[in-house]
């Protein structure tokens, strides 16, 4: 399995344009640990001379991303997105919504097959002065 750091710079322009860009990024062949993690950014924030430049690092919410920031000199944030994710993925799980989204996912599929109940749904849309809308 291929397994990289990506090291990516973001900053605002005197005009607060917004920049980014990605200035290296390192291939592990083994296992990355919270301490490789660290001396890697550590050795890359040195290499382009930005250490004092860097106010906060997003990571992931990995056991070795998180000990490797905070085991740094750095401040570390966890990405709220891939926060999400897991949280998403987590419900998922759950038996009783798996089954309630197989059940929606049916119906869904079955109201976009019948025109006849799709023009009914505009019908009463227009009456009661709604925004027509459709299933998706």
């Amino acid at each position: 399995m291929l397994s990289f750091l990506s090291f990516t710079a973001h900053w605002l322009y005197k005009d607060f344009g917004l920049q980014n860009r990605v200035l290296q990024t390192k291939n592990f062949t083994d296992f990355y640990s919270g301490d490789l993690i660290r001396s890697v950014l550590e050795e890359l924030s040195a290499t382009w001379d930005i250490t004092s430049h860097i106010y906060v690092i997003m990571r992931d919410n990995g056991p070795n991303m998180v000990k490797a920031i905070d085991e740094s000199l750095f401040e570390g944030k966890g990405c709220f997105i891939h926060t999400l994710q897991l949280a998403i993925k987590a419900s998922l799980q759950v038996v009783n919504v798996n089954d309630d989204l197989t059940s929606a996912r049916r119906i869904v599929t079955q109201f976009n097959h019948l025109s006849t109940v799709q023009e009914k749904l505009k019908n009463i849309q227009k009456e009661l002065n709604l925004a027509e809308h459709q299933f998706v």
